[in-house]
């Protein structure tokens, strides 16, 4: 998942879920893999420099670097590229992605008619950003804002108030719409759990919640012509014959049991800062 349009940061994928699917076992496993996990992306030949895994579609995508591998390049790039890397996080071969921007998803939330979330903690976040606002100076004087912006005691929230609402949402089951959605998996600076780890799993409670929609209301034959109605929201490498397979196979689901793992600090993971201070 991706911000698309004109969010900074465009295509830095800050929602990556990998699906395991396991016919024999009739599992399927999804795997949170947290945005800030520190990488190497090979930006030269075998060769490159460490950022965080959600730049690897980006970079993917980013024919700036001329010494990148010929299967990292063009439009088939940033998806070669996410694939090769989070391979190297979870040793599995990682054999095709689906990348979606925040249109196409509200629009697939929208198109579902909203979905049902079991929400299970109250969430607030208090610096929930407002599109379009990203920019706004508050009536801030630009003359002393990069005084006030020295200043380590102030957030951006307190230096601009007017780029951020209070997003809310009861514990429970909750009813909720494309907008109000991407909200929930979106939030970052939630005072219950506005880590990245607390954040995967609200995506993983989204997925799980679309599924049960899309079966419960016979969403399946309907799927193909939406999917081409998303047009530059989604990206995959899946082709038409790919897809149709999936669909037609689509009843079995309700055999398959759905684990979900995600990598965190407590059993994968080592927390740390980089050179540069990230």
């Amino acid at each position: 998942g991706y911000g698309g349009g004109n969010h900074d940061g465009a295509y830095l994928t800050d929602s990556i879920i990998v699906v395991n699917v396991n016919p024999k076992t009739k599992t399927a496993t999804l795997i949170s893999i947290p945005r800030d996990i520190w990488v190497k992306i090979p930006t030269d030949g075998n060769n490159g420099n460490s950022w965080k895994v959600n730049a690897a579609y980006a970079v993917g995508l980013d024919d700036s670097f001329q010494n990148k591998q010929d299967i990292f390049k063009g439009q088939s790039g940033g998806g070669n590229m996410a694939k090769y890397v989070i391979g190297q996080i979870t040793g599995l071969e990682i054999r095709n992605f689906a990348a979606l921007d925040f249109s196409g998803f509200k629009k697939t939330i929208e198109t579902l008619g909203g979905v049902d979330v079991q929400i299970e903690q109250t969430l607030d976040d208090y610096e929930y950003p407002i599109d379009g606002s990203e920019n706004d100076l508050c009536g801030q004087d630009p003359s002393i804002l990069n005084e006030l912006q020295k200043n380590a005691t102030l957030s951006a929230q307190q230096l601009f108030p007017c780029r951020y609402k209070h997003l809310h949402f009861d514990k429970g089951l909750t009813h909720l719409d494309g907008t109000q959605a991407l909200g929930y998996v979106r939030s970052r600076h939630s005072i219950q759990d506005g880590n990245d780890f607390g954040r995967s799993k609200r995506q993983r409670n989204l997925i799980l919640a679309v599924k049960n929609k899309v079966i419960s209301i016979g969403f399946i034959t309907k799927a193909l012509p939406f999917m081409d109605s998303l047009k530059d929201s989604l990206k995959t490498d899946l082709t038409m014959e790919d897809i149709s397979s999936l669909l037609k196979n689509a009843d079995k689901l309700k055999e398959y049991s759905i684990n979900n793992i995600a990598l965190t600090d407590q059993n994968y993971l080592t927390e740390t800062l980089s050179d540069d201070g990230q």
